[in-house]
């Protein structure tokens, strides 16, 4: 709930803005063009009319401006300071931080780009609205169309001849005409460049995750042909399994094995063959049989499959992150293990994020 002190820095920024365009208005040095240079937008050089004389101050004609918005930055920047952290994050100590890869300077680093990402992206809204959006109504406004003078020397646009020149004419159908239809396009405008920064935005986060995507190996996690080898002692996925969820893995490997069959994704001839692979059997009597062979998925449903291919990349994930401080133990980690904290399960899922 906004307290007196945020009450207060609002109404203060407020009233600096308020005051600030205020000062920059009274200082203004607006000029209208000449009618032989309405269409140009640089002048032609060889009407020395169109040639606009405060380029040549153009420190004296924008200081004002500039310290403006200067201020304004720094109004920005002081308001939106983290004054307290949002949240407990990490250990007090600082060689606790510093090992987990939570540190100062890391958390710095990460910030930068991420400011840079977003300059970035504001950046290429802005080229789009200037090149795109804007030329588009270039002529199109209430002044030069339909000859109503209303911003006189703000806009710096010369006086046209139009339907709505005389007041007599305001009420008119043409003058209503004209100025709903410049209206309705420049609103078209407006609603074009508050949209566009989540277009630029999706587009970035795509582009940007689909690279770190594909560099850790995610467009590969629901790829069904890669054999799965659960041969006790000597499998990859066995093995990592092992790890992963202690010396009782094959029961769990049995509890998921029953989840899909009870889903009706696999069969129970399916089932029991998966189980198999893994040295056991459905039922409480040992398994006696056919040699183990690595499972092909790509013989059992898409759905099962897929599933099954991404529970195991996320395996592989595990095993792989020990280059922080929260890398996996399996001492303390393993779901069966004889130190199992039941704080300290592992990610994982065989259910697919959509």
């Amino acid at each position: 709930i906004p307290g007196l002190k945020w009450f207060l820095e609002h109404l203060f920024n407020l009233c600096f803005s308020a005051l600030g365009g205020f000062w920059v208005y009274s200082e203004q040095q607006f000029s209208r063009k000449p009618w032989a240079c309405a269409h140009s937008d640089i002048g032609d050089p060889s009407l020395r009319q169109c040639v606009d004389e405060r380029t040549h101050n153009l420190w004296g004609v924008l200081r004002y401006a500039l310290v403006y918005w200067a201020c304004r930055a720094m109004v920005l920047a002081l308001m939106n300071l983290k004054q307290a952290p949002i949240f407990v994050f990490g250990t007090p100590l600082r060689e606790a931080r510093a090992e987990s890869g939570r540190g100062c300077w890391a958390r710095m680093g990460l910030d930068i780009h991420v400011y840079l990402a977003w300059m970035a992206m504001l950046g290429a809204c802005i080229c789009i609205e200037v090149y795109m959006l804007l030329p588009s109504m270039k002529g199109l406004d209430w002044t030069t169309t339909c000859g109503m003078d209303l911003l006189g020397g703000i806009a710096g646009l010369p006086q046209e001849q139009g339907v709505c020149t005389q007041s007599s004419q305001m009420l008119t159908f043409k003058c209503v005409t004209c100025l709903s239809t410049v209206l309705a396009g420049w609103v078209l405008v407006f609603l074009g460049a508050l949209v566009d920064v989540y277009f630029i935005f999706y587009l970035a986060a795509s582009m940007i995750g689909g690279v770190m995507g594909h560099r850790r190996g995610l467009n590969d996690l629901k790829n069904p042909t890669k054999p799965v080898d659960l041969r006790e002692g000597s499998g990859r996925e066995a093995l990592i399994f092992e790890r992963t969820f202690g010396p009782g893995w094959q029961q769990i490997w049995k509890v998921m094995v029953k989840g899909l069959c009870q889903e009706s994704l696999i069969s129970p001839n399916q089932a029991a063959g998966l189980v198999h692979a893994a040295g056991i059997s459905m039922g409480s009597e040992p398994h006696r049989g056919q040699a183990q062979k690595p499972i092909n998925l790509t013989r059992f449903p898409r759905l099962a499959a897929e599933r099954l291919a991404f529970f195991f990349q996320s395996l592989k994930w595990v095993e792989n992150n020990k280059e922080t401080g929260s890398a996996f133990d399996t001492a303390t980690d393993a779901l069966t293990g004889d130190g199992f904290d039941v704080g300290s399960i592992p990610s994982l899922t065989q259910i697919i994020p959509a």
